[in-house]
């Protein structure tokens, strides 16, 4: 049975209960355009995430290895490797501290490389620090603290805002550096689904170490902001899958050796997630 917006619809759990949370993976697309700075770019997602009581259910400890492929096309000046890769291991303490009030506390060993040369330089500490406290249960939550993303271009950068839940078919995520408005537009009762739409925002790239063409090894920093239009099911359990098509801007390529910067153009993005 499918039903509309305005008609209080199944409560979906964005957890499952037990060891195993969820298995996600994405692929996204941004296609290179015709001048010598612009990159095409697929992005390439996978990863899991497991619970484990610490020292309560409700004190979780969320661990989640993660790997993701960049796979660039171009750009034809300034020099870029044709593999990137992002892969960490975060541990995210979630302790209730009393029933309005909650810490997210997580710490991440990651490798940021191109895989072509050895050394430290790849390898670096990331993290955050956040409370989110509800000022009106189920309605309206604060949330304020920091991220630790250790890159050249940005060492630390500050999070949070305000999220408003008025019903169940709205939520409005004003939250920095990833906001989303969204809007359920229609669920079924039998199976236990829901189909959302939504616009959000992230700020993308990050600083990797690789080898240059000259044989030297170096750091690249891509940097990006996205805007994008989405449609999601959600199932109970934090199951589900989406598309997104969205707009890339504001895209620089800055070196730690000094080579001249690239500014590539804007271009689309195309993304799908699955998660299970």
């Amino acid at each position: 049975v499918w039903l509309a917006t305005g008609v209080t619809g199944p409560k979906l759990s964005p957890y499952k209960n037990g060891f195993f949370q969820k298995l996600s993976f994405s692929k996204s697309w941004l296609p290179r355009g015709s001048h010598t700075e612009d990159y095409g770019l697929v992005e390439v997602e996978l990863f899991a995430t497991f619970a484990l009581p610490a020292p309560s259910r409700d004190c979780p400890l969320l661990i989640t290895p993660y790997v993701q492929l960049r796979n660039l096309d171009g750009p034809r000046h300034p020099d870029l490797p044709a593999n990137l890769f992002e892969t960490y291991v975060d541990f995210m303490w979630v302790p209730k501290v009393t029933d309005r009030l909650t810490g997210i506390l997580a710490v991440a060993p990651a490798v940021y490389s191109d895989f072509q040369r050895s050394g430290h330089d790849g390898f670096r500490w990331t993290g955050k620090a956040l409370v989110r406290y509800d000022l009106v249960p189920g309605t309206w939550q604060l949330l304020a603290g920091a991220l630790y993303l250790g890159r050249d271009d940005i060492k630390i950068l500050p999070a949070g805002g305000l999220t408003w839940t008025p019903n169940q078919w709205t939520r409005y995520e004003m939250i920095f550096p990833r906001p989303k408005l969204a809007h359920r537009f229609r669920y079924n009762d039998n199976d236990r689904w829901e189909d959302w739409v939504y616009v959000g925002g992230e700020f993308g790239g990050n600083s990797f170490s690789i080898l240059r063409d000259t044989g030297l090894p170096d750091k690249v920093t891509l940097r990006d902001l996205r805007a994008y239009l989405g449609l999601e099911r959600k199932r109970d359990g934090g199951a589900g899958h989406r598309l997104e098509i969205g707009y890339v801007f504001a895209r620089t390529v800055e070196y730690a050796s000094g080579t001249p910067s690239a500014s590539p153009h804007d271009t689309l993005m195309l993304r799908f997630v699955g998660t299970f």
